[in-house]
């Protein structure tokens, strides 16, 4: 069955990159929007930073110019592979379901969920991955002191968990188009709240850090990756990011399902 969907997604993935080949500068304009973006971001923390010395939370954890240069580079990746595997795919339900299209969507021997959440593929996003990965290496070589493979696995695995928690998040979210048919890009009303990532969640008031670290864990996106990574928190996390991942993933499916049952072709 993995087979079969890896068989599958290599096909779209191929689709992808030969509609890319036609359209090389859309694929430019991607990659300087996104360099632009990243850019402004580092500006901004060098512009902060210029006056204060360091960042404290409500619970007196410190974050230097340095440990936030290493979350906003991890921001750029997750938000890179949002923008390149998710969005793409997910900004088109409302769409499918308004236009009847998503009907062929059904009609296919494979996984609906799947399909609406793979076909696409936007390659801009490749690059501010990358380029993500070196602004997490330059705040690490900054900062000075080492990082284990160890520390580097476990970062790699919080990332991929908090990777799974937005898509299971947003997936939520523009689902609930089967009821609100009319209101187009509904799953963008996610991304603005997904930018809170961008800060540690220890600066936020008690009330909004209890919020964005259980009842919607943007916490998990960045902020416990980058305290891990720093040794700021304990392994623990890994199995706490494993159980909200593999939740927040049942719980879309299941929402997923039951909107479904309640769906009527608008082709018909």
């Amino acid at each position: 069955m993995m087979r079969r969907y890896f068989k599958l997604y290599l096909a779209y993935v191929r689709n992808c990159f030969v509609r890319l080949l036609d359209y090389r500068g859309e694929f430019y304009m991607q990659i300087f929007a996104w360099t632009m973006w990243t850019g402004l971001s580092l500006l901004f923390l060098y512009v902060v930073f210029a006056q204060v010395g360091e960042l404290r939370g409500v619970t007196g954890e410190r974050w230097t110019r340095e440990d936030m240069i290493i979350l906003n580079g991890t921001f750029a990746i997750l938000e890179s592979l949002l923008h390149a595997l998710v969005v793409p795919n997910l900004g088109r339900l409302s769409e499918q379901i308004r236009h009847g299209t998503l009907d062929l969507v059904l009609t296919k021997p494979a996984s609906a969920q799947f399909q609406v959440s793979a076909r696409y593929v936007h390659f801009g996003g490749v690059f501010n991955f990358l380029l993500g990965c070196v602004i997490v290496g330059v705040g690490l070589k900054m900062r000075g002191g080492g990082v284990t493979w160890q520390g580097a696995a476990i970062y790699v695995y919080l990332v991929l968990c908090g990777f799974l928690i937005a898509y299971a998040l947003w997936f939520l979210s523009v689902t609930l188009a089967f009821w609100f048919v009319r209101l187009d890009n509904i799953g963008w009303l996610f991304d603005p709240i997904l930018r809170i990532a961008r800060f540690p969640m220890d600066i936020y008031p008690g009330q909004l850090k209890f919020i964005f670290t259980t009842v919607v864990p943007l916490g998990f996106l960045t902020t416990v990756p980058v305290q891990t990574l720093l040794g700021r928190a304990p392994l623990t996390v890994m199995a706490t990011a494993t159980g909200i991942a593999a939740a927040l993933l049942y719980l879309s499916n299941a929402f997923w399902k039951f909107a479904l049952r309640r769906y009527e072709s608008a082709s018909s």
